[in-house]
C-alpha cells in the first residue's frame, strides 16, 4: 500500500511545484496561458483526492476479501 500512496505524494508535489513557479512567474504570460494554469489547477484539484481515495477504497476492499476468504 505505500508504493501507490508514494506515487501520489510525488505527483502532488510536482504538480504543487509547477503551479507555484507557474503563478509566480505568470507576468509575462497571455491569457490563454493563465487559462491553461487555472485548468490545470483545478484538474489537480479533482483527481488528486480522487485518486487517494480510489487507492484507500481498494486497499480496503482488497484487505476485507483476504479476511472474508480467511474466514476470520
Amino acid at each position: 500500500m505505500r508504493l501507490p500512496y508514494k506515487i501520489g505524494y510525488i505527483g502532488c508535489l510536482v504538480w504543487l511545484l509547477c503551479l507555484f513557479c507557474a503563478f509566480v512567474f505568470s507576468d509575462d504570460y497571455d491569457d490563454l496561458m493563465m487559462t491553461w494554469i487555472v485548468v490545470a489547477t483545478a484538474v489537480g484539484l479533482i483527481l488528486f483526492p480522487a485518486y487517494f481515495i480510489a487507492v484507500l477504497v481498494f486497499y480496503s476492499l482488497s484487505r476485507f476479501v483476504v479476511r472474508i476468504r480467511r474466514g476470520d
